[in-house]
């Protein structure tokens, strides 16, 4: 079980700015390249193009950052996004995340499978009504005899065809309206029926139903209504060719159709079983996360605070192990930084993204430790090493984690040695390619873990909560 308490503060841009100005007078929040903790919005002029601005930019950024980009081996990218696209298309690097997030990609593949399912029904219908068609021949020639045009009998079939349609729309509307409640309790959702006010939903929805009521009904109008009475009333009926290969046509699109979707189902459920059952290479049962104090900097009051919050929680029966990080899994590493091998000559960097972590971390977390060892508090040279994953050290040219131990590498523009090496692990989702990470040793206070002994989570709730509210009074949980 994975539990995660979230603590959210604000302060206001020109406070920030202040607390980061240096004695020239000169903001780093407001200067430096390496921030990324709140957005900048660009209104354009009205018909500019976003493409032509982004490539100006782009060319803006290589002169003024080329050299950089060119010693580190890294490059930065700043595209415009719509401020309407972070609603369903949030990809980018700590972009906005707005409450009513979506998928836009599984919004589309299940907009194109409910349009195919659709079309399915359509067809369907299409066949039925042309299958029927000896049935109805005799009702067709007694009212042309009578004196139908083919005109008067197309409109009949495509009326028969709307009113199907519309039942059918009526059916399931109501079907949505009874069945949304236990659909969000299904599925964990919070979909309303808010839609049903909003005229775009039913433009949308009268386009459909137009569109299915010709779609499907069209063909057969026409077969039906292109019968000869005189024909029809001797019994003399013939397969009009070219309507059975279109039929047989029909027939074949719709069981190909049928089986894409039925594979594909299969396909996804067989990833998400996988994406449910695969090592991610780290413990995350009975683990709470606290979200740390939003402080500038970390001085020797911070410190010795933040060690007697975790010593106390550590004195209680109920919790295991406690660790302080600047990440932890599931959480996108936005730090990253150039490090490149001492002994080699290339002096390209490679990026790498920067967890810091205390001394309990792998512990905490069971990360594996393939070679070398943890950092120890004995050692007083630990804040001069430090611990790479395994993809980490394979970008730096390591045939393994072994050959990588004592070797010299360049961080943060500092020399230091890889004391361990430790198992790759999902930092983000498993569809994710795993990222090389470097940890350093740090005193940080974005997160604390928790490990715990006790299935009574509203005690450790509880505990947690006092304990928290006595050593950082000025924040909340």
């Amino acid at each position: 079980m994975f539990l995660i308490i979230l603590i959210s503060n604000s302060i206001s841009y020109e406070t920030l700015n202040n607390r980061t100005r240096n004695e020239e007078g000169v903001a780093s929040s407001e200067t430096a390249w390496g921030w990324y903790d709140f957005n900048t919005y660009v209104l354009l002029e009205e018909g500019s193009d976003v493409k032509d601005f982004d490539i100006w930019f782009e060319e803006y950024l290589l002169d003024e950052r080329g050299g950089d980009f060119e010693k580190y081996n890294y490059k930065q990218e700043f595209p415009l996004q719509a401020i309407t696209d972070i609603h369903l298309y949030f990809n980018l690097l700590q972009e906005s995340e707005p409450d009513e997030q979506g998928d836009g990609e599984s919004i589309l593949f299940l907009s194109v499978l409910a349009f195919f399912i659709l079309l399915i029904a359509w067809i369907n219908y299409a066949n039925l009504a042309s299958a029927r068609s000896v049935e109805r021949a005799k009702e067709v020639g007694v009212r042309k005899v009578m004196g139908a045009h083919k005109r008067q009998l197309i409109n009949q079939f495509l009326s028969e065809s709307f009113v199907l349609n519309f039942l059918s729309l009526l059916l399931g509307m109501l079907i949505v309206v009874l069945s949304i409640r236990s659909f969000n309790q299904l599925t964990d959702s919070r979909l309303t029926l808010v839609f049903l006010s909003d005229p775009m939903f039913w433009i949308g929805t009268l386009a459909f139903f137009v569109l299915g009521s010709v779609v499907s009904g069209i063909y057969p109008a026409f077969v039906l209504s292109s019968f000869k009475p005189v024909t029809v009333l001797k019994g003399k009926m013939s397969a009009n060719q070219s309507g059975k290969y279109l039929r047989k046509g029909l027939v074949v699109f719709q069981f190909v159709a049928s089986i894409s979707m039925i594979a594909g189902t299969m396909i996804v459920y067989q990833q998400l079983s996988h994406m449910k059952s695969v090592d991610t290479g780290f413990d995350m049962t009975e683990t709470l996360v606290v979200k740390g104090p939003q402080i500038f900097g970390v001085d020797s009051v911070y410190k010795s605070t933040q060690k007697a919050f975790i010593e106390t929680l550590l004195n209680k029966p109920e919790i295991e192990s406690v660790t302080a990080s600047s990440n932890i899994p599931g959480d996108e590493i936005f730090w990253t930084n150039g490090i490149k091998r001492n002994e080699e000559n290339d002096d390209t960097f490679k990026i790498i993204h920067n967890a810091a972590v205390d001394y309990k971390y792998f512990p905490t977390y069971g990360i594996k430790i393939l070679a070398g060892r943890n950092y120890e508090p004995t050692y007083t040279t630990d804040t001069s090493s430090i611990i790479l994953n395994k993809t980490a050290i394979e970008s730096l040219g390591f045939l393994t984690p072994e050959e990588a131990i004592n070797k010299k590498v360049t961080f943060w523009g500092r020399p230091k040695s890889i004391i361990g090496v430790v198992d790759d692990y999902n930092q983000m989702s498993v569809k994710s390619k795993v990222l090389p990470i470097a940890f350093p040793l740090a005193l940080n206070n974005s997160y604390f873990t928790l490990k715990l002994n006790s299935i009574k989570y509203q005690d450790v709730f509880s505990l947690t909560q006092v304990e928290y509210d006595r050593q950082f009074p000025k924040q909340s949980i």
